[in-house]
């Protein structure tokens, strides 16, 4: 078995073919399988991937035109990854096998840790005047465990640890796939969230990716109403059904949610 496995979700991947075989080629010589999937075929991508790497136990592929949203391709991912750890490879963004392994040591040297995560460097594809920058994740701040998800809810600390490194034996005992919002919406970011329940994030001091923005992103897509938020909070609540057992402790927590997406969901209107 390999100590982890890249998980690479596509959809009109051949802008980014050469990207993806990048990730691949730098992980090769580290002990990481790959597991591909495109559940559209509107393109040539995978079948070239398929072509140069081969099908073997390393590198699995799943191809059909089912038409999968991308929450329900990525859980398509987790549910057939067997190794102890992943990382989720997003055919835009680009990662080293090096850097990988820095947050897999990183996880592994914290026993309560779910995720490792770190800084990343955002390149802006639209606009390559503009200098590339550094986005730091920020730390617990409570001693509180409940506060610290709270928290971790309320400001976004999730900033990038969708790519970090996933301790896949947790999101196994918990059968823990992305529940999807209405609208997909923040379902990652939500997901996250739900890990952080399980568990602690722990950060690395090393660059963990280059994250790139570009106007045809799945994100850039994006258009928040107050059901939006509301939607987040709902999701959220459902997570904690399944996660915490303390009804006490998932009052508190429902609680904090809705009022943090009314909240946020009255500026937004204003």
């Amino acid at each position: 078995m390999f100590n982890y496995s890249l998980l690479i979700p596509m959809h009109r991947s051949e802008r980014f073919l050469g990207n993806i075989k990048a990730v691949i080629d730098s992980h090769l010589e580290h002990n990481c399988g790959f597991l591909l999937s495109d559940q559209h075929m509107l393109d040539e991508a995978l079948p070239a991937l398929r072509s140069e790497y081969g099908e073997s136990q390393r590198f699995k592929y799943f191809a059909s035109s089912k038409e999968l949203n991308w929450v329900e391709n990525i859980n398509l991912l987790i549910n057939h990854c067997d190794s102890e750890y992943f990382r989720i490879a997003p055919h835009d963004d680009f990662t080293t096998g090096q850097q990988s392994d820095e947050l897999l040591q990183c996880l592994q040297h914290h026993e309560s840790a779910v995720v490792a995560t770190g800084p990343f460097e955002i390149e802006r594809m639209d606009d390559p005047s503009q200098p590339k920058a550094i986005r730091k994740v920020q730390a617990d701040e409570f001693d509180c465990e409940v506060q610290n998800i709270i928290h971790f809810n309320r400001k976004g600390y999730y900033n990038g640890a969708f790519k970090g490194m996933v301790d896949n034996k947790v999101v196994k005992k918990h059968s823990l796939l992305i529940k999807p919002t209405p609208t997909l919406i923040w379902s990652e970011r939500l997901w996250l969230n739900a890990l952080r329940m399980t568990g602690k994030f722990v950060l690395s001091n090393q660059l963990m990716m280059v994250k790139r923005f570009y106007k045809e992103s799945t994100h850039a897509q994006w258009k928040y109403t107050k059901q939006t938020y509301v939607d987040g909070a709902i999701t959220m609540a459902a997570y904690g059904e399944e996660l915490i057992s303390d009804h006490e402790t998932r009052k508190i927590l429902n609680k904090s949610f809705m009022e943090h997406a009314l909240a946020v969901a009255a500026t937004r209107e204003a």
